[in-house]
């Protein structure tokens, strides 16, 4: 359980960062996305995650090469425990931005929920390539070390 608040936290902040950068590059070259509409912003800033997961969904389709938007809806179906799909999710996100840091720390997160740790460990390796000591390998290390604490 403490995992789960943990993620819970880390999650939010994330949130939080997402909605408010002003413009979004989509990862794959092409269009640009300055935020999800409310509804959809709005049901995840209140986890509303089953709600959420369909209006996602419709927006991925409009907005195939936002990486963000394909990490935000692999969270929300973690969240409501479809793990394969938000499996599918996070692969998608990372096949748009081999560097989303956001889609390699749920990616860890959803490995530890499939009690998968050493997966989870190296998508830590990756952050850490990435980005050394960031925020996200910060919270994918605190979460591999409750884990298997």
């Amino acid at each position: 359980m403490k995992i789960l608040s943990f993620l819970s936290i880390s999650f939010i902040s994330t949130v939080m960062l997402f909605f408010s950068m002003s413009t979004s590059a989509d990862g794959g070259g092409g269009s640009y996305v300055t935020s999800l509409p409310d509804s959809i912003s709005s049901l995840v800033e209140n986890e509303q995650f089953a709600e959420a997961v369909p209006e996602l969904k419709k927006f991925v389709r409009q907005e195939r090469n936002n990486a963000d938007a394909w990490n935000l809806l692999g969270y929300s179906q973690r969240k409501i425990g479809m793990l394969d799909k938000s499996l599918r999710s996070y692969r998608k996100a990372l096949s748009l931005d081999p560097q989303h840091l956001g889609a390699h720390e749920y990616l860890g997160e959803l490995y530890l929920m499939m009690n998968k740790p050493e997966k989870a460990k190296k998508q830590l390796k990756k952050l850490r390539r990435y980005c050394g000591d960031c925020e996200q390998a910060e919270e994918l290390s605190e979460a591999i070390e409750k884990y298997v604490g």
